[in-house]
Parts: C-alpha cells; structure tokens; sequence
C-alpha cells in the first residue's frame, strides 16, 4: 500500500514539475540567470550583445558588458523581435534582484531625460543609428549629431545603449 502511494506522489510531483516548466517564459528564465548571476549571449534581431543580466521587467531585459561596467544594454522584448539567449558563463557567486524601471518605453524616457547619445540597434537590418535620443507614443526620434532625424516605430526597436 505504501509502494503505491509512493508512486502515485511521485507521478504527481513529476506532472507538477512538467507544468511548472511548461508554463515559465523567456522572462521567467532571463530573471533565474539574473538572480545567479550568470553572463549571457543575447542574441536580438541579428544583433548580439554580452553581459550579466541586471535588470529583467516587463519587456526588457538589461545587460552590463562586464561587472561594474558602465556599458549597458537594454533588450526589448516582444513578440515581434525575434530573440535568443545562451549562458556564457555560469556564475559561481553573486546575481541581483528587481528591476527599477518597469517597461523598455519608461527606460527609454530616462535616457531622453538624461540627454546623452544613445545607440539604436533595430529589427529593420544590421544598421545602427546614434544620436540624442526622442521618444513618442508609439516611435522614436534618433538626432544625430549632422541634425539628421530618423524615426523609428517602438516596436521596431531591438535594443538601446548609452554611448559609451
């Protein structure tokens, strides 16, 4: 009688398991390697950027090229940009908690406010585009330093980066 209960709670344990694993999103997984601490290839729209994940919130997952660096990078993630992760580097100590900024447009504002040059990488080609940073409903406005604007639709947009 007690083999069989056993089984039975193992089987369900498993079936618990495979839910559970079933139902995590690529969010899900970027915020477990952030809290470890892990160094990550992020690999979005045909562009590829190295660092720890620092920051995962809504639609955004933020990178730093390597610990204390400056250089960041935050990912937009949608629907509409295709993206790929792959560990580097496991951690072996270390990882982070919580993201400040909740969205990638509220990121996005921030680094308009701050005023300093930012990088755009979009889903549109391999092109990059650098200048003071503009941000509209549903676009932004990337001035570069000859005046020329280019506008580029939010959800176009695959990463953004201050200059470093």
């Amino acid at each position: 009688m007690r083999e069989e209960w056993r089984a039975e709670q193992e089987s369900a344990t498993l079936d618990a398991a495979e839910q559970w694993r079933h139902s995590r999103s690529l969010l899900d997984l970027a915020r477990d390697h952030m809290h470890r601490g892990d160094r990550v290839a992020v690999m979005v729209a045909g562009h590829r950027c190295v660092g720890e994940i620092v920051e995962v919130a809504r639609d955004r997952i933020a990178l730093l090229d390597a610990a204390g660096s400056a250089a960041r990078v935050d990912v937009h993630v949608i629907d509409v940009v295709p993206l790929a992760f792959t560990v580097v580097e496991r951690a072996l100590s270390g990882g982070r908690s919580s993201a400040r900024t909740l969205t990638f447009r509220a990121r996005l504002l921030e680094l308009e406010v701050a005023g300093a040059p930012v990088v755009i990488a979009t889903a549109l080609g391999p092109d990059r585009y650098t200048g003071i940073l503009g941000v509209g409903a549903d676009h932004v406005v990337i001035t570069a330093a000859d005046g020329t604007e280019t506008v580029i639709s939010l959800s176009a947009v695959a990463f953004v980066a201050p200059v470093a």
